[in-house]
């Protein structure tokens, strides 16, 4: 008997993109699987849609995402999570596409000592009909710190995880954070040190059209998203510092990135005090240091009397 792969898709207002991805699930030449499609209490059709193709193959399980549980795709992966019952996790979006050995080939690929295995991503843009091969899908002998740094990256899709790993270290999706889920929880893996291997197939097609949630919150800047992430972001360097994994490298690269936080959340305080804290601890005594602060203070100063003065913080 196969072993069994649990899929689990968060799903919000996705009528127009459900049937594809839905379907080409239904058609993978693996057969043992189950599929938990959470409904974030959908505003359209989709939960409809949902219930259509459980009614016609029981391999799909509509959930909806209780009221106790924060809206969102992270709790709504989560409650998947809990349901889920086979020895290999797989997370995918709601109008993304299985390469129909999607499931064969990780499971193929996968054995007793390795952890995670990734498959790759192409990326089709809807407006001009072109499709990009993501080539950043590598594993190096730094991983963390290439991953932190964006040498190195992968999508949602392409991990499929040992369910004992994931118990192993407890790791869910953070319900609380409301932009950059899928990296902090990436991030919070490669803490763990798992054994990963990566196959050369591009498995998933990105979908990438105007009604992307991740485009549409990118877009908007929105204050809440922002300060959500910077404070997922201090709290991870924070335990970057207490397992000594806070290089000079990241130091760096966390000070360049909270910088660039600043003109988005200045007028709230507490966020703006909360960055300039950080950026002291990650702050060594050098000229390059002094020139960084010495800009810091002319944006602040900039913006709060003009409202102009982004530029400085890059």
């Amino acid at each position: 008997m196969s072993d069994l792969v649990s899929i689990i898709i968060p799903v919000y207002n996705r009528e127009a993109y459900l049937r594809p991805t839905l379907q080409s699930i239904q058609t993978q030449t693996y057969g043992n699987w189950e599929c938990f499609l959470v409904d974030d209490h959908s505003t359209d059709t989709s939960l409809y849609i949902l219930k259509e193709f459980e009614k016609e193959d029981p391999r799909f399980k509509v959930l909806v995402r209780p009221h106790s549980r924060p809206k969102g795709a992270n709790a709504c992966r989560n409650y998947g999570f809990e349901k889920a019952s086979g020895k290999y996790i797989n997370w995918f979006d709601s109008d993304d596409l299985m390469e129909p050995d999607f499931i064969r080939n990780k499971v193929a690929a996968l054995d007793a000592q390795t952890d995670i295995v990734l498959s790759k991503t192409k990326i089709y843009y809807v407006t001009d009909q072109t499709e990009v091969f993501e080539k950043r899908t590598n594993l190096t002998s730094n991983l963390l710190e290439d991953f932190i740094t964006r040498k190195i990256s992968w999508y949602l899709p392409d991990p499929m995880y040992a369910k004992t790993f994931l118990d192993r270290h407890n790791l869910v999706f953070d319900e609380q954070l409301l932009g950059g889920q899928d990296r902090d929880f990436f991030q919070r893996i490669l803490l763990n040190e798992p054994k990963m291997i990566v196959i050369d197939d591009y498995l998933t097609t990105y979908v990438k059209h105007g009604a992307s949630i991740s485009e549409k919150i990118y877009k908007q800047g929105n204050f809440k998203i922002t300060q959500s992430r910077v404070c997922a972001l201090i709290s991870y360097i924070q335990t970057l510092k207490s397992k000594g994994k806070l290089s000079p490298l990241l130091k760096t690269f966390y000070a360049t990135e909270l910088r660039k936080m600043i003109p988005l959340v200045y007028r709230d305080s507490k966020t703006t005090q909360s960055i300039l804290k950080m950026l002291m601890r990650l702050s060594s005594f050098n000229f390059e240091t002094l020139k960084n602060w010495s800009k810091v203070s002319l944006g602040l100063s900039s913006l709060m009397i003009t409202g102009k003065g982004q530029k400085l913080f890059k």
